[in-house]
């Protein structure tokens, strides 16, 4: 979600290198769509040297999980590839899987991130903790995921969400609702769930409002941490 963030620019600005850090934990994590997105950045050298061995590798991974975009950009990105990139590449995802996606970014990378998480979740928490309600979201997601040299816990997520819901953030007020609905970090309470997925989507916030149509014909909002 952080990725996703700071690769658009939604809500910050827009910085593919963080992204880069960002998608990094969430592919290590086994996230498809983070996968699939760090195989975009490496296709268009996105806050990365432009890589199309890498790129192949992060879409073959994301793609055996069926993650439809990853299959089609993995066939087109094959068809500029000589047969020995080929071979590199998928001995790199096999070799990835095999580590459970941990170190499985080529050296410039790696050398490039260093320890820059550590230092960023330091700089999100501080603006957080002086009321920053973006900042507060973007904590209440680390905590959520356990990224950003965090651990999960939800009820901490939770906190967070509501100190940033609380002064007005959709996206907030829509995580802390569907935390409510699933029991997450607080005890169940769909009536209180609803009230905030309500405040976001008045708002004009989509996701909420696509969580309430579910919720009214009886189905689960979805819901990736």
């Amino acid at each position: 979600n952080l990725g996703l963030m700071y690769n658009k620019g939604l809500g910050v600005p827009q910085d593919y290198k963080a992204a880069v850090k960002w998608y990094r934990l969430a592919t290590e994590q086994g996230h498809a769509s983070a996968q699939g997105n760090l195989g975009k950045m490496y296709a268009k050298g996105q806050g990365v040297p432009q890589d199309n061995i890498y790129a192949h590798m992060w879409w073959n991974i994301a793609a055996s999980t069926g993650l439809k975009t990853a299959i089609k950009n993995r066939d087109i990105v094959a068809k500029r590839m000589t047969p020995s990139q080929l071979k590199k590449a998928q001995d790199l995802a096999r070799e990835c899987v095999r580590k459970k996606y941990k170190g499985c970014l080529n050296q410039d990378t790696e050398a490039f991130l260093g320890h820059g998480i550590l230092t960023e979740t330091k700089q999100i928490r501080k603006a957080a903790e002086q009321g920053d309600p973006k900042a507060q979201y973007m904590l209440g997601n680390l905590y959520a995921t356990g990224q950003g040299s965090v651990l999960r816990d939800y009820a901490e997520a939770a906190s967070w969400y509501r100190k940033s819901a609380e002064q007005g953030s959709p996206e907030a007020q829509t995580r802390l609702g569907l935390m409510y609905l699933k029991g997450l970090g607080f005890q169940q309470d769909k009536l209180e769930g609803e009230k905030w997925l309500r405040k976001a989507s008045a708002q004009g916030y989509p996701p909420a409002s696509r969580a309430l149509i579910s919720m009214s014909i009886g189905m689960e909002p979805h819901t990736e941490w």
